[in-house]
């Protein structure tokens, strides 16, 4: 899990938050974080994924 959150901070670096590798890391982190015996942790980590992947779409989405 050490390697995923330095994968992270590195696309959140490179990438910025709104990039969808970024976003993708963002939840496979949460994933294990719940796997691993975290899963207050996990859900924490997948709410904020959710409301910035919203928030992106949001930006990047026309509407009629």
């Amino acid at each position: 899990m050490e390697a995923l959150q330095r994968v992270l901070a590195d696309r959140l670096r490179v990438l910025g938050p709104d990039h969808r590798h970024t976003l993708s890391t963002s939840s496979n982190l949460a994933y294990w974080r719940g796997r691993a015996g975290d899963p207050a942790g996990a859900v924490e980590a997948l709410r904020r994924s959710w409301r910035t992947t919203c928030a992106s779409w949001a930006r990047t989405t026309r509407t009629p």
